[in-house]
């Protein structure tokens, strides 16, 4: 069972893709594919999709080669593992700053983690063959993903960390506002349960410490949404983390 999915099967939906409008080559709603440079992008924009993708679904599970190459417009994307124990471990968070599939689209092994939709939205699909493909054809866009794919390692390596040594309320704090800086909205439709999941944590540690982060007046929620009242403050309450995993750092932005 997945983070979204609540006593049921996650449902993968299928979509009608419709071609992506290229009338403005300089920017495809999403930054890293804007970082290929014009000609690149313009062909992977005219040889991808537009999908539209739902809460809980699961765009690549472990064992799986991905079937395509997505960057997120205004979806947004966990990246977790099922421990032993049934524990969860969030290793990572796309948004329209990434891509996920690529790796495993350039045939480096399988995918080592479930990717699930947490925002849903629309991403630029491009399948993975497609994806190869131009990256064979051109050294840029080759050495562009191998070097956001070593910085996703990186990112990995904090987030490990993030989870050994600081406190639940800074990862929560941490937590909402890489969501946050992803989907650029102050009300996030989440239950505390699925934080919980996503955080790999016991529910009643969720529950405190959201409760201490709304006593600073940090946060508010109600049923099955949690709102961002002071953001300033939320940084300060969130782990060192947080500055090299928000979106805006390049180096940050390539998962899988």
């Amino acid at each position: 069972m997945h983070g979204i999915s609540t006593g049921t099967a996650v449902r993968i939906e299928h979509f009608e893709h419709s071609p992506v409008a290229v009338q403005e080559p300089l920017s495809s709603g999403n930054s890293l594919m804007d970082r290929f440079g014009p000609g690149i992008r313009s062909e992977l924009l005219e040889r991808g999709n537009v999908a539209e993708v739902q809460r809980g679904e699961v765009i690549t599970s472990p064992g799986e080669k991905a079937a395509f190459v997505d960057f997120p417009l205004d979806a947004v994307i966990s990246h977790y593992r099922i421990l032993m124990d049934g524990r969860t471990a969030e290793v990572a968070m796309t948004g329209n700053e990434g891509a996920v599939g690529a790796s495993t689209a350039l045939g480096n092994g399988f995918s080592g983690e479930f990717s699930e939709v947490i925002v849903p939205g629309k991403i630029v699909r491009v399948g993975s063959d497609i994806f190869k493909d131009v990256s064979e054809s051109s050294m840029e866009l080759s050495k562009t993903v191998f070097t956001y794919l070593n910085e996703h390692l990186e990112r990995i390596s904090r987030r490990v960390i993030c989870s050994n040594y600081h406190s639940v309320e800074e990862r929560l704090a941490l937590w909402l506002l890489l969501v946050r800086d992803r989907c650029n909205a102050d009300e996030l439709a989440f239950t505390q349960e699925q934080v919980s999941f996503f955080l790999g944590v016991h529910r009643p540690s969720v529950t405190l410490a959201m409760q201490e982060l709304r006593e600073l007046g940090v946060v508010d929620y109600r049923r099955g949404k949690i709102i961002l009242r002071d953001l300033q403050r939320l940084r300060q309450v969130s782990c060192s983390c947080y500055p090299s995993l928000s979106v805006g750092e390049p180096e940050q932005a390539f998962a899988y």
